[in-house]
């Protein structure tokens, strides 16, 4: 049986509202998802500073470390001249002695 003219125009407006009303939960659903978006961005640019200090932290504990390694060989190069010294200091004198009491 043909539909007359009012129901198909009947069916096309149900249609058109549900249209209608499922682009106004995309547009929210939409919304929604740029607001997570932005908010993500916003979240990662904290994520990226916090991220830059850190790697900073990592590089002045690795001169520290390199610092820190150094110091036993400066340490020693420090015994040894003092040693070197008062070797040479107790030959001078021990000469300088022996010369005197000529």
């Amino acid at each position: 049986m043909p539909e007359s003219t009012e129901t198909k125009v009947e069916l096309l407006s149900q249609r058109l509202y549900a249209l209608e009303k499922g682009q106004e939960a995309n547009l929210h659903a939409h919304e929604r998802i740029y607001g997570r978006l932005e908010t993500a961005e916003r979240s990662n640019s904290g994520t990226d500073i916090k991220l830059d200090s850190i790697v900073k932290a990592l590089d002045d504990l690795k001169h520290d470390m390199k610092t820190i390694k150094e110091k036993p060989s400066k340490r020693m190069d420090i015994i040894v001249t003092a040693i070197i010294t008062l070797l040479v200091g107790a030959i001078g004198t021990f000469l300088l002695n022996g010369i005197l009491r000529r």
